[in-house]
């Protein structure tokens, strides 16, 4: 499947900072900013997304809680030229 890119639109949904100063954002599905339909491609019907990650302070400055963010998913390939697993 290399190659073939998957795209979608995520919402911040939550921004919490941890004792190190350190964050964690989690995103979820945009069902609603989403004018442009890109979900569809990937989702039969209501998508269903999550996912978090631990960053730095630096980057959740960057990051607005409540904002839309497009989010694209591209296969990494190993050295051989197929899709990494």
């Amino acid at each position: 499947m290399a190659g073939h890119n998957i795209t979608a639109k995520a919402k911040l949904g939550s921004k919490l900072e941890l004792s190190n100063g350190d964050f964690v954002v989690q995103f979820y599905p945009d069902y609603y900013g989403d004018k442009s339909e890109t979900n569809k491609a990937w989702a039969t019907s209501t998508p269903s997304l999550s996912f978090q990650m631990n960053v730095k302070r630096e980057v959740a400055d960057k990051l607005e809680q409540g904002a839309s963010y497009t989010v694209t998913f591209t296969p990494e390939e190993a050295s051989d030229g197929n899709a990494a697993s």
